[in-house]
């Protein structure tokens, strides 16, 4: 596959991302910070530096290999 193809899904996979984020939100349909506070319950220091752990471990597993994909 070529590198720009590639570069080309993967934009158009942020772009589905954010459209189906924004449906949801228009339907009624929490996601977001709201899961994680149902989650981790009231904002602490410790329970946003846990949350903010997790979404960069979350970020990292999905775009890594994806940039591995296309430095090669």
């Amino acid at each position: 596959m070529k590198k720009s193809v590639f570069a080309l899904l993967i934009v158009l996979g942020l772009f589905v991302g954010i459209l189906v984020k924004s449906i949801l939100e228009w339907l009624n349909i929490s996601f977001s910070a709201n899961v994680w506070e149902l989650i981790f319950g009231e904002p602490t220091v410790m329970s946003k530096i846990l949350v903010f752990l997790l979404t960069v471990l979350i970020a990292f597993a999905v775009f890594f290999p994806l940039y591995k994909k296309y430095v090669n």
